[in-house]
């Protein structure tokens, strides 16, 4: 099978003495410098075994030797390498080769006329930079120059010599090139060139390459007939080639055959990488085979000498190349290594590594170079590898297109930080992402997300916040998805709001006027972000509620809608905890804008200082004392904060244990009733037990306290008993009546006034449910035990059904109580009045409203509307049944009665939407005739934007160039804003927009952004957006402002600024 038998290669042997001597070479023209000289030697010992090195191991350097380097290199950095001489001694005395050389050295062979004047070592000294000698280019790129200068050698007629010629076929093995035996053959036949050893060593290199054994022992045949000595340059290929074609078993009996005079490591090295090599494709085959040609190396043949240990550290090199990174672990035991047993030992060996793991980085194989590079010692460590791995990955970072191929980038770079040449995998991604905008950054982010080192890195850099920012809004503005969209703004917040020890707090206020646009200045995506943020960045979710709710209170001057989502955001139980302390400076001018209505929410807001009930363990609670400084603020009433206290008593997270009482009341110490105040929100087990507990075991508890309890329990027990009742509606009046029952008994004691106005409540509340249900009993037992006037609209409700009801003289009484309040009475209150009566006969009602004006003096028109809610609900009922026809009748007598249109809008949209155009005109026909024709029009303009006839009432108004006074509009803002559908204010507004008073209409356009919003009706609010720009409508500023953030947010160019 090998072409010679194992008696013919023991002959051969024998008579050969198969010496290991370097073979001859022909003579030079010029000899290297000794430094050359052995840089020749040690090379060719690298190749005896496939060593690619690209220079030297390190000597001593003489003086004159750096300052030639030193001059070549300022010539090289300068681009003044002026001729191929030049060149030659600079490759020569620097050793190392940079692509940059690489470039110059081609430029140089193009622009020669005359290369006569180059030796064949000098032609072999420049062909060498085309080999491994430059181990920073890539071999594809090696192949492409030495093909390049092949071309331009032979185009200028240049004779390759026995120097040369081999230095040609080495760069091309060490690219990997196809090199045909034959064909180089024919070339140096052509020269004229005998072939020596070392041709012929490369030749069969070529053949072992190709596993052909038969090659191989023709060629060490022809050497024999020739004189030409065989070393173990030629048998060591013949090892490889055996072992390449699979025939492991034959491997033993050659390597046997020349143990005796040849370096049997070098052989069995030959073998292994030729194994590595033929199960490559197969990550993970062809270990056990390997480390068992290893094995069968005699402990005489001294291994773990630098001189024999090469060759493993060869095959280890080889192994790694191709994809088996672990091979340090499995040859470990056969190389020389560090007693970390980490790393390589501090010897010469680490060279060729760093060599190949440069050339593996050129190639852009990244795992295989840093897992090469990690086994070398920190004495080897090398810079240039370092940086250009940096740019390697940067440059492959942005070239990445697809999930696989980052899937892939990110084992890399997790492999760089296990090997140490990264400080941290993911904190180079995020960094790389801040300072480049990448395809795939979203996938990258989330990557790191997932990790959890997103604010380890973000605290560590607090400046890159911004540009991840940044590339996160984009791809919000890109997004159409609600749930990406909140998703995004979760990633954005978690981002800005990272704690770092490195960025103040003032720095981490900047962000809020950010992310308020961030999110389109809205709370939509705000809510479902907060949902997103997980409990372990509950401190980047606090700065992101804080910040939000910041900005809100800040916009109140500008945005309409601004209380509106502050009240929604507040109440959404989204937000898990503020810092409310930055917030105490726009919350007292935000109260102070509207103290009545607004107290709640500031009690809210001041509430979420306070941690969570969930949480167990909160590292800070300030929320006592920032309460204790928002209230002793001058500004702030007692009366004010008597409210807001109260409050924050039915907020249960907000509780005062001892410490934080005793703190507050030190603030507040200047104001002994409010640090009284304070004391309220005491935190105690039993008020909690209280709270959770039912109404029915309250009383039972109280019922058993004895004459020895402190009065202050009791109230305090009767206090959540009162407050209990009134937020748990019901429909048992027994229950409401029983408790009232009780608070009777309590008044016979000394009662304070904060019960009292709760007991008073409570009675009201329960008198009305009476009411409202037609219970006059239960009503009039409420009415025995009242302890002061109810209501006016209570009192009011109670005389009316008395005397619906035939008791007048009782109503007499009610309404005598109610004079007896100085009470006003309003409009408003007559129709609530009216609608509490609701189903009661027309003429019982017509009745009512003669009484109520007699008795209290009233209008007639303020009379009339106690009963203009039961007639609705008549004519109404009329019209559900497809009484048209009677609906219009009684139409037309109350209008007859009272001179004035009613049931005209209802009977009007009715009829467009049958198309009935008699009832339609004879409607038109009875307002025309109590009003105008103007009045009707506008009327009937109403009715089709009611029945989405928007052209047909914008041509009917302008067509009989229609005005509407304050009074109609303001009655027709109340239907539409009554009705479950929005747009009916934007059609209104269309409609009638120039054709009202601007006051009115900015009025109706405040309330129908409101509601629009609310029901996130973008498409309505930016038709009027467009209408109101067309017409040059005159917005109040809070419109304006509205408008101009709305198109903002909705154009296709809208971004948000991070600087």
């Amino acid at each position: 099978m090998l072409g010679l038998g194992r008696n013919g290669l023991r002959k051969l042997a024998g008579r050969r003495g198969l010496s290991s001597v370097a073979t001859q070479s022909t003579n030079a023209a010029s000899s290297p410098p000794p430094h050359q000289q052995k840089a020749q030697k040690q090379t060719l010992d690298g190749r005896k075994n496939f060593v690619k090195s690209n220079k030297p191991f390190v000597a001593p350097t003489p003086v004159e030797q750096l300052k030639l380097q030193k001059k070549y290199q300022d010539n090289l950095e300068n681009d003044k390498l002026e001729s191929l001489h030049d060149a030659v001694e600079y490759i020569e005395w620097r050793g190392t080769v940079f692509p940059q050389t690489v470039t110059k050295i081609v430029g140089i062979l193009e622009r020669s006329t005359d290369l006569s004047t180059l030796s064949d070592r000098q032609l072999a000294v420049l062909l060498s930079v085309f080999g491994a000698t430059c181990d920073t280019l890539s071999r594809s790129l090696r192949a492409q120059h030495l093909e390049h200068v092949e071309s331009i050698l032979r185009k200028k007629g240049v004779v390759l010599g026995l120097l040369s010629r081999n230095q040609l076929i080495e760069a091309k093995v060490d690219n990997r090139s196809r090199v045909d035996a034959v064909e180089e053959l024919g070339k140096f036949e052509e020269s004229g060139v005998e072939l020596d050893g070392k041709a012929y060593a490369l030749l069969c290199e070529v053949y072992a390459k190709q596993a052909n054994t038969k090659a191989i022992t023709d060629i060490i045949a022809h050497m024999k007939s020739s004189g030409i000595p065989l070393t173990e340059d030629h048998v060591a290929q013949l090892v490889y080639a055996v072992a390449r074609s699979g025939n492991y078993g034959n491997v033993g009996r050659v390597v046997d055959t020349f143990a005796t005079s040849m370096n049997v490591v070098r052989l069995r090295c030959a073998a292994a990488r030729a194994i590595a090599e033929r199960e490559k494709n197969e990550v993970g085959r062809g270990a056990f085979e390997i480390t068992e040609m290893l094995r069968a190396i005699p402990t005489t043949a001294k291994l773990h000498t630098l001189e024999n240990n090469v060759y493993v550290v060869n095959v280890f090199m080889d192994l790694i190349e191709n994809g088996q990174l672990d091979a340090f672990n499995l040859l470990s035991s056969y190389l020389i290594i560090a007693e970390s047993g980490s790393t390589l030992d501090d010897n010469k060996l680490n060279l060729p590594v760093v060599a190949r793991a440069k050339s593996l980085l050129s190639e852009g194989s990244l795992e295989e170079a840093i897992a090469l590079y990690a086994c070398i010692h920190p004495s080897y460590s090398n810079d240039f590898f370092v940086q250009n791995l940096n740019r390697r990955l940067d440059e492959n970072l942005k070239s990445i297109t697809t999930k696989d191929a980052l899937q892939d980038f990110f084992k890399i770079v997790t492999l760089a930080e296990n090997k140490s040449l990264l400080p941290s995998a993911n904190e180079y991604l995020l960094t790389s992402c801040s300072k480049n905008t990448l395809p795939l950054f979203g996938e990258i982010f989330d990557h790191v997300q997932h990790s959890g080192d997103v604010r380890t890195v973000l605290g560590q850099h607090p400046e890159i916040k911004k540009p991840i920012g940044r590339q996160l809004a984009q791809q919000l503005i890109k997004t159409v998805s609600p749930s990406e969209q909140a998703a995004l703004v979760a990633k954005i917040a978690t981002v800005m709001f990272a704690p770092s020890t490195k960025e103040t707090s003032e720095a981490s206020r900047d962000f809020y006027k950010i992310m308020y646009k961030v999110v389109g200045k809205d709370v939509k995506l705000v809510l479902p972000a907060l949902d997103l943020m997980p409990s372990n960045v509950w401190h980047e979710k606090r700065e992101f509620g804080t910040a939000i709710v910041h900005q809100l209170l800040r916009a109140d001057t500008e945005d309409h809608l601004a209380a509106e989502k502050l009240r929604i955001l507040l109440e959404s139980n989204k937000l898990g905890q503020l810092s409310g302390v930055r917030l105490h400076a726009l919350l007292t001018k935000f109260l102070m804008a509207d103290k009545e209505k607004r107290v709640k929410t500031v009690a809210k807001v001041l509430a979420f200082d306070f941690p969570p009930e969930t949480t167990g363990k909160v590292p800070l609670k300030f929320g006592g004392r920032n309460l204790a400084k928002f209230i002793s603020n001058e500004i702030i009433s007692l009366e004010l904060a008597t409210k807001i206290v109260n409050v924050l008593e039915d907020e249960p997270r907000v509780q005062l244990c001892s410490e934080e009482l005793a703190e507050a009341k030190s603030i507040l110490k200047s104001s002994p009733e409010k640090a009284d105040l304070i004391g309220k929100l005491r935190k105690s087990a039993t008020m909690q037990r209280w709270k959770a507990s039912d109404v029915n075991d309250l009383l039972v508890e109280l019922s058993k306290f004895s004459k020895d309890t402190k009065e202050a329990v009791k109230l305090s027990l009767k206090r959540v008993i009162i407050q209990k009742v009134m937020k748990e509606p019901t429909d048992d009046l027994d229950f409401l009546v029983n408790i009232l029952e009780h608070t009777a008994e309590w008044k016979k004691e000394e009662m304070p006034d904060f019960l009292k106005t709760l007991c008073k409540n409570l009675e009201s509340y329960t008198l009305s449910r009476a009411v409202a249900t037609n219970n006059l009993v239960l009503a009039d037992r409420v009415w025995q035990m009242r302890s002061g006037f109810p209501t006016a609209d209570v009192l009011l409700s109670y005389a009316s059904r008395l005397f619906v009801n035939g008791q007048v003289e009782r109503a007499d009484e009610v309404c005598d109580e109610l004079r007896n309040s100085s009470q006003i009475i309003r409009p408003q209150t007559l129709e609530k009045m009216g609608r509490h009566l609701k189903g009661v006969d027309s003429v019982k009602m017509n009745e009512l409203a003669a009484y109520l004006k007699k008795t209290f003096n009233l209008r007639g028109n303020d009379a009339r509307r106690v009963v203009l809610q039961a007639k609705t609900d008549k004519l109404n009922q009329l019209i559900e049944k497809n009484d048209l026809p009677g609906a219009l009748q009684m139409a037309v007598e109350e209008t007859t009665e009272s001179g004035r249109a009613f049931g005209q809008v209802p009977i009007m949209i009715e009829a467009i939407k049958r198309n009935d155009a008699a009832t339609l005109q004879s409607v038109h026909t009875m307002v025309r005739s109590v009003h105008n024709n103007d009045m009707a029009n506008v009327n009937l303009a109403y009715a089709l934007i009611h029945t989405n006839n928007l052209k047909k009432a914008l041509n009917l108004v302008e067509r009989q160039h229609l005005e509407v006074d304050s009074r109609v509009l303001q009655y027709f803002t109340t239907l539409a804003s009554a009705s479950e559908n929005p747009r009916l204010l934007k059609d209104l507004f269309i409609v009638f927009n120039g054709r009202a008073s601007t006051l009115d209409l900015n009025t109706l356009l405040e309330l129908a952004t409101k509601k629009l919003w609310s029901s996130n009706d973008i498409e309505s609010l930016m038709v009027l957006s467009h209408n109101i720009e067309a017409t040059s409508f005159p917005l109040q500023n809070k419109l304006r402002k509205f408008f101009d953030d709305l198109t903002e947010k909705h154009s296709n160019s809208s971004s948000v600024d991070f600087d």
